[in-house]
C-alpha cells in the first residue's frame, strides 16, 4: 500500500503528493507506461532548478485547494505541536529544575573551596609574620643577654602554630603557592635553627644573633611575595 494512501483517504481532494528528488543536475525521472508492469518506468532526466521547485509545485494547484490545503496543514501542525507540548513540557521543566540544582551545586562548592583557601591563607600569613616577628624579637633579646623562658615558650609557640596552619596549606592552596611558602619556610626554620643553638651555647662558626638578624632579613621579601600570589588568587587587586 503506497504511504500516502490513508492521507488520500482521508483528506480527500485536499491530498496532494509532493516528491522532490533533486534540485539540479540530472535526476530519475517517473514515465508512465501502460506495457510495464508498474504502469511507468523510469529514465534519465533535467532536474530542476531549486529556484523552480517551489514555483513548479504551487502553479500547478488551484488556488482553493492550495487556500484548504494551507488549512488543513496549519491545523494538523497546530494539533501536532499541541500533543508534543504536553507531551515534552513534564520532560522539559525536570530537566530545568536537575539543570538548576546542579548549577546552584555547584556554586555552592565553588563559594565553599574559595572560603576554605581564603581561610587557609589568612591563617597562614598570620602565623608565618607572627613567627617572623617572634623570632626577631628572640635574637634581639639573645643579642641584650634578657632571653628567658617565656621568651622560648613563646617562640615555640609561634612556631607550633605556624607548622600547623603551614601543613594545612599543603592541602588544599596551589603550587603557586607552595612554591612561595617552601621559600620563606627554608629561610624561618633556618633562622630558628640558628636561635636555639645560640640559645643552648651550641653556636657554629660565624653564627651570633647579630648575623642571625641579618639573614632573618631574607624572610621578608618572601613574606612580600607570598601575600601577593595569595591575595592574586583570591582574586584581590592592589
Amino acid at each position: 500500500m503506497p504511504l500516502g494512501h490513508p492521507l488520500a483517504q482521508e483528506l480527500g481532494a485536499d491530498y496532494v503528493s509532493v516528491a522532490l528528488t533533486s534540485g539540479g543536475g540530472r535526476t530519475v525521472a517517473n514515465v508512465p507506461d501502460p506495457a510495464h508492469p508498474a504502469g511507468m518506468h523510469q529514465s534519465a532526466a533535467d532536474a530542476p532548478s531549486r529556484d523552480g521547485l517551489t514555483r513548479q509545485v504551487w502553479t500547478r494547484l488551484p488556488a482553493a485547494r492550495v487556500a484548504r490545503m494551507g488549512a488543513t496543514t496549519a491545523a494538523m501542525v497546530t494539533a501536532v505541536v499541541g500533543v508534543l507540548g504536553t507531551l515534552l513540557a513534564p520532560v522539559i521543566a525536570t530537566w530545568t529544575t536537575k539543570r538548576q540544582r546542579a548549577e546552584e551545586r555547584q556554586a555552592e562548592e565553588g563559594r565553599r573551596v574559595f572560603e576554605e583557601r581564603r581561610a587557609a591563607y589568612g591563617a597562614m600569613n598570620r602565623a608565618s609574620r607572627h613567627f617572623h616577628t617572634m623570632l626577631k624579637d628572640a635574637l634581639h633579646r639573645m643579642r641584650d643577654g634578657v632571653y628567658t623562658d617565656d621568651d622560648r615558650a613563646q617562640v615555640e609557640e609561634a612556631r607550633r602554630d605556624y607548622r600547623d596552619r603551614y601543613a594545612e596549606a599543603q592541602m588544599i592552596v596551589p603550587e603557586a603557592v607552595l612554591r612561595a611558602s617552601r621559600e620563606l619556610n627554608v629561610v624561618l626554620a633556618a633562622i630558628d635553627a640558628t636561635a636555639k643553638r645560640i640559645d643552648r651555647g651550641l653556636a657554629r662558626e660565624r653564627e651570633s644573633a647579630d648575623q642571625a638578624l641579618i639573614d632573618l632579613k631574607a624572610a621578608e621579601p618572601a613574606l612580600t611575595a607570598m601575600r601577593r600570589i595569595m591575595r592574586e588568587d583570591l582574586g584581590v587587586a592592589d
